[in-house]
């Protein structure tokens, strides 16, 4: 669990930490959203062999962004990576 004071989700870093470290899961906290990252129901942790496929997908799915979005938080891309790659993704609000 870290902050992220920008108010961004997950970086490309952070993904990187939690594959070659072999993390059950990240937390990433921001003045507005909790937002969670866990590998998919069938592994534990992540693995260091998943990071390549994460940051392909990541991409992939970053370019299919309106340009608009591109350089706002990634959140969105990583909702489609977490669906296409079969991780646990959340976002959680704080209330106002």
């Amino acid at each position: 669990m870290h902050n992220h004071p920008s108010g961004t989700s997950f970086s490309l870093s952070d993904v990187h930490t939690a594959c070659m470290l072999g993390m059950a899961g990240m937390i990433a906290v921001t003045s507005k959203y909790i937002y969670c990252l866990f590998p998919p129901e069938e592994n534990d942790n992540f693995m260091r062999s998943d990071y390549a496929d994460i940051v392909r997908c990541y991409t992939v799915r970053c370019r299919t962004l309106p340009l608009s979005r591109r350089f706002k938080s990634p959140d969105l891309a990583w909702e489609h990576v977490a669906i296409d790659m079969g991780l646990r993704y959340l976002r959680i609000a704080f209330p106002d």
